[in-house]
């Protein structure tokens, strides 16, 4: 049987028995809705890894993962050094010797020219020559100005030879050719005062018969130039190298020219050089035999000169001016030498 309340008052009323479930709460739908909070899980190194107690100690893994790794460095190194030493030994050793040695050129003396008799055209006489260092210039500038008043130049003259990029720059730079003998014994004498100077004996080309037999035969010689030294770079030519320029000297340079002796010279870090470890001589250029003759060729010169003066005097009957004649040609006839008026285009 179900029981119910009555009502004190009321007694008609019955008011059931409570329910034992709990009482539905009621959605407000204008509330809002509070996020739902979810508990924090905290994470830490003992939830992870194991205390000591309860893991097992294994001390001779690490020992061979630690051999392993002393041995495979160990390993790297010697193959490494190896390959230094054994390998790549000689190319090392090579550019250690580089470094320390520097090898510059000795001009050879040119050979001689000579006429069908063996007079001699074109020759070499030995002049003095002073040199100054460049590293002794950079590091006593005052020297510069001593050299300049020695040999009658200017400061200014002395620092240009010595900027000049024709020279190497790992041996003294000329300063001046053809001193006289009285200041070269100064300068040996007083050497302690003018560190860095030095006296050189070099060939200089000269002309036994004055210079002026065949010239435009001879020719004459001059500094290489940065095309022919860019045409010819196994011809053992050096930006201070001398070649012939015109006639028989350009003709025959191959065998004018000779060969170029070397120096080897020892040098420091600063490239400055320290001393001399080997030089090889230079050998003389070849002798040239031309078929002229030394005594017809001034004959025919002088000749030749008279008749063009007397030409630029005499009045000439097809203008009726006085020709320039600037040049003339001696043909190999038996009479005299005569001028071939010019023809008209």
């Amino acid at each position: 049987m179900k029981r119910t309340l009555r009502h004190p008052i009321r007694g008609d009323r019955l008011h059931p028995k409570p329910s034992s479930r709990p009482a539905r709460r009621r959605s407000q739908r204008h509330e809002a809705r509070q996020p739902r909070m979810r508990p924090r899980k905290s994470v830490n190194v003992a939830s992870l890894v194991g205390s000591p107690e309860e893991e097992e100690s294994r001390p001779s893994l690490r020992l061979r993962i630690v051999g392993i790794a002393v041995l495979l460095l160990f390993g790297v190194l010697v193959l490494r050094l190896w390959t230094l030493q054994v390998v790549e030994g000689k190319t090392y050793a090579a550019a250690v010797t580089r470094n320390q040695v520097r090898v510059v050129s000795i001009p050879a003396p040119r050979g001689e020219i000579v006429d069908r008799n063996g007079t001699v055209l074109v020759s070499n006489t030995p002049q003095q020559e002073i040199l100054l260092s460049r590293a002794e210039a950079a590091q006593n500038p005052s020297i510069v100005g001593m050299v300049a008043a020695l040999v009658g130049q200017t400061p200014a003259q002395v620092q240009a030879s010595i900027n000049n990029n024709q020279y190497s720059p790992y041996e003294p730079v000329p300063v001046a050719v053809g001193v006289s003998p009285a200041t070269v014994q100064y300068l040996q004498t007083n050497q302690a005062e003018y560190p860095g100077v030095s006296v050189e004996t070099v060939a200089q080309r000269t002309y036994p018969q004055g210079g002026t037999t065949a010239t435009h035969v001879i020719g004459y010689v001059g500094d290489i130039t940065s095309n022919y030294l860019s045409a010819h770079p196994d011809a053992g030519y050096t930006q201070g190298s001398q070649i012939g320029v015109s006639g028989i000297e350009a003709q025959y340079e191959p065998y004018l020219r000779g060969v170029d002796g070397r120096q080897a010279l020892s040098v420091d870090a600063s490239g400055n050089v320290v001393g001399t470890l080997s030089t090889t001589a230079p050998q003389i250029g070849d002798t040239v035999v031309l078929n002229i003759d030394n005594g017809l060729q001034q004959v025919v010169q002088t000749d030749l000169q008279q008749q063009i003066l007397a030409d630029r005097k005499t009045l000439d009957t097809i203008d009726n001016k006085y020709p320039p004649a600037p040049n003339g040609v001696a043909m190999p006839t038996t009479g005299r030498a005569r001028r071939r008026p010019p023809v008209d285009p």
